[in-house]
């Protein structure tokens, strides 16, 4: 006799929702770039290879990859160890902060696959804040982003896993990890307009969505990632 299971549908609006954010005179912040196959902010960047030189008419690889790494006020979705649903987001001040901190501290080589110990051979060419909606340099990749937005143009220097992992295993979006606070905020404090939410852990993924949320929590190191 076999017993099937129900499914429990999960109420959105009664997820809690955590702000994060950070400070100026801690260890607080986004310490590492990481690849990864599938980003929780569900936007890819593009990978340009494949370039078509007017002059020479010769192809080479440029091995670069461009995208957005934060959106504000983009409801993440979360899982922690014990299966309790929540949700987290940035404000677009917070990552300013969190970006301007990066960079003061020269982390532009500080590049790792699907947030694991393995380090790339590569480096933030450029990185910028969306600042017009209309105007950025966003637009000229194709990306219909927010103002606020933190873009990212990486260089891979490494042809084996740009050969391996990005053309062909597709990682060539972006995600951060960092020591990051976050604090409990209600709708009544917040507009809800101003929120996109979405699912980044499906069911394939749950299981190391807790394995990460566990080390995080062991280690106070916070993942946002799609993994």
């Amino acid at each position: 006799m076999s017993i099937k299971g129900k499914l429990k549908k999960i109420n959105e609006e009664a997820l809690p929702l955590y702000e994060i954010f950070i400070n100026e005179d801690d260890e607080t912040g986004m310490n590492l770039i990481s690849v990864v196959e599938k980003p929780a902010i569900e936007i890819k960047g593009y990978a340009f290879s494949d370039i078509v030189e007017l002059e020479f008419k010769q192809e080479e690889d440029k091995q670069i990859i461009v995208g957005p790494a934060l959106i504000p006020n983009k409801k993440i979705r979360r899982q922690d160890e014990d299966g309790n649903m929540y949700y987290v987001f940035f404000s677009k001040e917070t990552i300013e902060k969190m970006v301007e901190k990066f960079n003061r501290f020269g982390s532009n080589r500080k590049i790792n696959v699907e947030h694991t110990d393995r380090m790339i051979d590569a480096f933030i060419m450029e990185d910028w804040i969306v600042e017009d909606q209309y105007y950025d340099k966003s637009k000229k990749y194709g990306f219909e982003v927010p103002v606020g937005t933190y873009m990212i143009k990486v260089k891979i220097e490494d042809k084996n896993f740009w050969m391996e992992e990005v053309k062909g295993n597709g990682k060539f979006g972006f995600s951060i990890e960092g020591l990051l606070g976050q604090q409990l905020v209600t709708m009544s404090e917040i507009k809800e307009d101003t929120f996109q939410s979405y699912d980044d852990y499906p069911k394939a993924a749950s299981e190391n969505a807790k394995i990460a949320l566990r080390w995080a929590e062991e280690n106070g190191r916070v993942i946002v990632t799609g993994k």
